[in-house]
């Protein structure tokens, strides 16, 4: 059975398609775990416990309570899934789905709030997770202003000089993962984070510890629901376990 995880509903090409991590997939290109995308949703149905879509590839049993919002921003996902919900016919699931997003923005709103006033003009927060793609779950910087900007994904994949694959959040932070559960994060914006006693902050919020290096500092070991604080010259002479990309 196809499902999908922190699932969300966005509009595309005059339709609808569904985002979240997917699981149960037959297609090699859509492995347990992964971040995808469905093509143009043709149908929906609910059963009274869970929703069903009918995609023109596929179907996905999906649940109400792993429903999750784009940009962080719950009530325009509320908005969009009540359009849909009318058009499709899913007025009677409505009540939980909108009883959900109003839990979910308020969450958001308190764990915004929280990092807020942890960080420092001119730093970030990254949480990590062992089973999203290359390890993203959410980024978030303090601008110099203090504005607050949110990156729920990242913003580019590039290939460096040595032919690996980078990922980015507008250049902030430069970070190539491998498998392994292994992230190297190799370079940052010295202007976006000038305190090289605070670039900011690491969450991993999966369920596996991580090996994650700076090239500006070393090695370290981050377990399951525990963060660091990092700054250049940081951590301890270890090497990573895995260096290679091959996700397949």
């Amino acid at each position: 059975m196809k499902t999908l995880y922190k699932w969300f509903l966005t509009r595309e090409l005059g339709g609808y398609i569904a985002n979240g991590v997917v699981y149960g997939h037959s297609s090699p290109n859509c492995a347990d775990g992964s971040m995808i995308h469905t093509s143009l949703i043709q149908s929906a149905e609910y059963d009274g416990e869970r929703i069903h879509l009918y995609t023109l590839n596929s179907d996905y049993s999906l649940s109400i309570g792993d429903l999750d919002c784009e940009c962080f921003d719950a009530l325009r996902s509320l908005r969009l899934f009540e359009r849909f919900s009318r058009e499709f016919g899913l007025m009677q699931c409505f009540p939980q789905v909108r009883d959900h997003y109003i839990e979910l923005d308020g969450w958001i709103n308190d764990s915004n709030n929280e990092i807020n006033g942890r960080l420092h003009n001119g730093s970030f927060y990254i949480e990590l997770f062992d089973e999203y793609e290359f390890y993203f779950h959410k980024g978030v910087y303090r601008d110099l202003s203090g504005k607050m900007i949110f990156y729920p994904s990242v913003t580019e994949y590039m290939v460096d000089s040595r032919g690996r694959m980078t990922a980015t959040f507008d250049y902030i932070l430069e970070y190539v993962p491998y498998r392994g559960r292994n992230i190297e994060f190799v370079a940052y914006s010295k202007h976006a984070l000038p305190d090289s006693g605070f670039l900011g902050i690491i969450k991993n919020s999966g369920s596996t510890d991580l090996n994650i290096r700076f090239t500006w500092g070393k090695t370290v070991i981050l377990a399951p629901g525990s963060e660091i604080e990092v700054s250049e010259g940081m951590g301890l002479a270890l090497p990573l376990t895995c260096t290679t990309q091959d996700f397949d």
